[in-house]
């Protein structure tokens, strides 16, 4: 798919996720990206944003969310940009 169909997502780790599982998450997803990962870590939340096509988004949620991923929430990112 060509870079504008690609749509920015927020992906928030579970409080409970190990760090191996999140290294090996943004790590899934840099290699599907090329390295373009953008990690977000405060005091509240941890997780990073990337662009994923509609088919790209699919494989990355079978890969890393429900309940033994290390994934909370994946939100569509258009309100804000980090």
């Amino acid at each position: 798919m060509s870079p504008t169909n690609d749509k920015r997502f927020l992906i928030i780790f579970k409080e409970t996720a190990t760090p191996e599982a999140k290294s090996s998450c943004m790590q899934h997803a840099k290699n599907m990206r090329g390295g373009h990962v953008k990690e977000i870590k405060s005091t509240v939340i941890h997780g990073f944003s990337s662009s994923f096509s509609e088919t790209e988004m699919i494989e990355f949620k079978s890969a890393n969310f429900g309940d033994h991923g290390p994934i909370d929430w994946i939100e569509e990112d258009s309100e804000f940009h980090i």
